[in-house]
């Protein structure tokens, strides 16, 4: 390279010292120029044969300059000291005519200039820098920024690289701006916003080169950035999307179809950050979809669908602690209504509309991903495992507004099936309620008034007409009952029902209740009333009696005045000295239960509690045949103790806590902990 530079030195002292003396000719100073071109080009690999003869032709260039109009593109070379003398002049003849800076020139000079520090997304991603900068340019300053003419002077110069040669200057009329306040303070704040929205990106294509243009790495860019650079199958995909969206507010695709043509990374299964990564593209284009992960935390199955929605805006992530409990809230439901999502009235919703517009702080985008939410639990076999802490989370007053919303949309078709009931008492015990209450509130939810049609004053129509008095009904004999007839009636059975008591009361005590009526003697005198009639067997006398006071009890439920039914602070009900009957809806396990006083809370017995408790301290699973050896040591047996044991787990979480993998018996410490409480 010292040759390199001796020639150098020729071409600087022909150019710097024998031209301006008229000493070179027009051609052969073309022919000057395209020798130092030539050098650059074959000596690219040397940076000070570079720095030295870029800077040549640079000042070379707006020597010859009138520096009355700036160039038609700003001067973009590799960063050295200080700016291209061309870009220098143009920013001068911008402040010096009041004409706003254009974008590119902005981009070109802070990339060139050393008082701007580039980041490392910067430098990693430049032509994304280069995209980002100058659009989040135009969108503060419009046009560009405009900047008052300053007094400090622009002054071009180059010192050779030949000792024997004295430094070149050229000074012009032209504000040097460069060293403003200001406009470089304004720039300096662009330059960090770029590379805050970059540096996801750019942390990604660093970590995966090969996998800059993946739909993950697209994900990471900012939407505009993203929209640009989207393959055909991704616009295919989303033009499909919503056209499925056209006519309905939400739509169920499967997830098969939801990624079809997009990369999820070297795995086929959803994984959380492939997840994350196809709603962060996919609602850069208006299509939200539940279940997101960024939102609920839970992966779809590649067999599942998913409930896609058109959104308006995009997401603040992370959620607020609103949100996740409105989600936890959405679960219950769905866990609650499973499998009727084409049963559901326009009741039900407009509880759950009215239950999210009281909770404030949701956005609008975060009240579409709860609807959604909701729609996919309706088809999700969901158990109550993980639950615990999400309720353990909320006060008294919420879990009781939870339980009577929950009762409400159970109810809210008029009928409370029997695997709602079950469903419904699992979660008044998973709130910390007795389930036994529950009934009291499915009657008052079912008693509440249907709203045929919201009230409105501007609503006009005819009138609900005054009812004509009642008459007797036509075409039948029966009368309407009063209620002194029916308390007559009432006083009347008790009368006889005491006489039938007193004629056949056995003479001796009852026999026990288990003897049946053919092993008992037949024909005996004994047992032969001086009327000649045989005497009733006691047994049987007991359970017609049973019987009849429990059909007394219903007669009385239904006669009663809701007046009557009233009980006072004694508990004593007017007019009727019998039993209450147990509800239908109860449940009637003796909670006198020998073996209850013994259990654990789990709903367990101290040995099988053992049991569950000495498998789950061996963390990798307990060999078959020593929970046998550990099982026989408690009186047990291993298989029945097993399903004892998960019939307690169903009970209480929807899922088994022991499992048989292989030969190792395993404890799900998730479902255990939520057991236990």
């Amino acid at each position: 390279m010292g040759f390199v530079f001796m020639y150098f030195y020729g071409l600087e002292r022909r150019l710097l010292v024998d031209y301006p003396k008229g000493d070179v000719s027009a051609d052969e100073y073309e022919d000057l120029i395209g020798e130092i071109q030539r050098l650059l080009s074959v000596y690219s690999h040397s940076n000070s044969l570079k720095g030295y003869a870029s800077r040549l032709l640079d000042y070379l260039a707006m020597a010859e300059s009138s520096f009355d109009t700036p160039n038609t593109t700003p001067v973009t070379r590799e960063r050295q000291n200080g700016l291209p003398s061309q870009l220098l002049v143009d920013l001068g003849i911008f402040s010096a005519n009041h004409q706003p800076i254009p974008a590119d020139w902005a981009y070109a000079w802070v990339i060139q200039d050393s008082q701007f520090k580039l980041r490392t997304a910067a430098e990693r991603c430049p032509d994304e820098f280069k995209a980002l900068f100058t659009r989040r340019y135009r969108e503060r300053h419009g046009e560009g920024i405009v900047v008052k003419p300053n007094k400090t002077l622009i002054t071009l110069s180059y010192r050779p690289a030949s000792p024997s040669i004295s430094p070149a200057r050229v000074r012009t009329q032209l504000p040097n701006i460069t060293g403003l306040k200001k406009p470089t303070r304004f720039l300096a704040e662009l330059v960090d916003r770029a590379c805050d929205e970059l540096d996801a990106f750019s942390r990604f294509v660093g970590k995966h080169p090969a996998r800059w243009d993946s739909m993950e790495a697209l994900a990471l860019l900012p939407p505009s950035l993203a929209g640009e650079r989207k393959t055909e199958e991704v616009i295919n995909l989303e033009t499909r999307l919503k056209t499925r969206l056209q006519s309905q507010d939400v739509a169920r695709v499967p997830f098969t179809e939801l990624a079809a043509g997009i990369n999820l990374g070297s795995t086929a299964k959803p994984t959380a950050k492939s997840m994350a990564s196809l709603a962060g593209f996919l609602e850069q284009a208006g299509i939200g979809f539940e279940p997101d992960y960024r939102y609920t935390g839970i992966l779809p199955h590649q067999d599942n669908d998913c409930v896609m929605f058109e959104t308006q805006s995009t997401s603040q992530l992370p959620v607020s602690s609103e949100f996740t409990q409105a989600a936890t809230v959405m679960r219950l439901a769905g866990f609650i209504l499973y499998g009727q999502s084409e049963s559901l009235n326009e009741r039900h919703y407009a509880i759950l509309t009215d239950y999210l517009g009281q909770v404030s702080q949701l956005s609008e985008l975060e009240r579409q991903h709860l609807k959604a939410y909701f729609q996919w639990e309706l088809e999700r076999k969901s158990t109550l495992a993980g639950m615990r802490k999400r309720v353990d989370a909320m006060d008294a007053s919420q879990r009781n507004q939870l339980e009577q919303l929950l009762v409400r949309l159970a109810s809210a078709d008029g009928v409370v099936d029997t695997d709602e009931i079950k469903k419904l008492r699992r979660t008044a015990s998973l709130l910390g309620h007795d389930p036994e209450t529950l009934y009291s509130r499915i009657h008052s939810a079912m008693a509440e008034p249907t709203v045929v049609r919201q009230a409105s004053e501007a609503t006009t129509g005819f009138a609900i007409p005054t009812p004509e008095p009642e008459t007797a009904q036509t075409g039948t004999s029966r009368q309407p009952l009063g209620q002194d007839a029916i308390r007559q009636k009432r006083a009347e059975t008790h009368q006889v029902a005491s006489e039938l008591n007193n004629i056949f009361a056995p003479d001796s005590p009852a026999s026990p209740s288990h003897v049946s009526r053919d092993s008992q003697p037949k024909g005996n005198a004994s047992d032969t009333l001086h009327t000649g009639r045989q005497k009733l067997d006691p047994a049987i006398l007991h359970s017609k009696r049973q019987d009849s006071d429990q059909v007394a009890g219903v007669l009385n439920d239904i006669f009663t005045p809701e007046d009557e039914r009233v009980s006072d602070a004694s508990g004593h009900i007017p007019d009727d000295h019998r039993s209450l009957a147990t509800s239908p809806l109860q449940d009637t396990t003796d909670s006198g239960h020998p073996d209850q006083a013994d259990s654990d809370p789990v709903g367990l017995d101290a040995d099988h509690m053992a049991l569950l408790e000495a498998i789950a301290t061996h963390e990798q699973g307990l060999a078959m045949n020593e929970a046998e050896t550990l099982a026989r040591e408690l009186r047990l047996l291993l298989a029945g103790a097993i399903d004892t044991i998960n019939e307690a787990a169903f009970e209480m979480t929807d899922a088994p806590v022991l499992e048989e993998e292989g030969n190792m018996l395993l404890v799900d410490t998730e479902i255990l902990e939520e057991m236990k409480g």
